[in-house]
């Protein structure tokens, strides 16, 4: 069976699911390639994963069946982009009583303005970064306009 690629795109958590304890490691004039068979997260279609050194050595940790949350992560350093790999396994076998489930899973509305107000100061900041050559600090900044955008008593807002 051929298996379509998957591209993960930047930032955007991709939940998979391994179909083999496995992957195939192999060469070619790229050089070494780790290729998984995996599925995606509603079960629907199966694919290839070509894995870079970083995320295999996460990945080779989990075995068939497991159900995994990827994140290709990128930033930005002086010239360079510098691409890094955050797996989560998706824990379902943890039996909890579906009322503190719904509970767990519904967000309190000041924190999704903080996530918000967060997510906004990281891509301020790689646009300041950016500005500068890379010669600005992502988290110094981030967390600065963060704290200034939560505060609540700046008179631009």
């Amino acid at each position: 069976m051929e298996r379509p690629k998957m591209e993960l795109e930047v930032n955007k958590p991709t939940r998979i699911k391994l179909l083999f304890n496995d992957c195939v490691e192999g060469s070619s004039k790229f050089g070494k390639y780790y290729l998984y068979a995996i599925q995606n997260g509603d079960g629907s279609t199966e694919y290839s994963l070509f894995a870079a050194d970083e995320l295999h050595k996460q990945l080779k940790q989990f075995k068939k069946d497991d159900e995994l949350l990827v994140t290709k992560l990128a930033a930005s350093r002086g010239n360079k982009i510098v691409v890094s790999w955050e797996v989560k396994k998706i824990n379902e076998d943890i039996a909890v009583d579906k009322t503190d489930l719904s509970k767990a899973n519904s967000p309190n509305p000041s924190d999704e303005l903080f996530y918000i107000a967060m997510e906004k100061s990281f891509e301020d900041a790689l646009r300041i970064q950016n500005r500068f050559n890379g010669m600005a600090n992502v988290n110094q900044i981030a967390i600065t306009l963060f704290i200034q955008r939560t505060k609540g008593n700046h008179s631009f807002a």
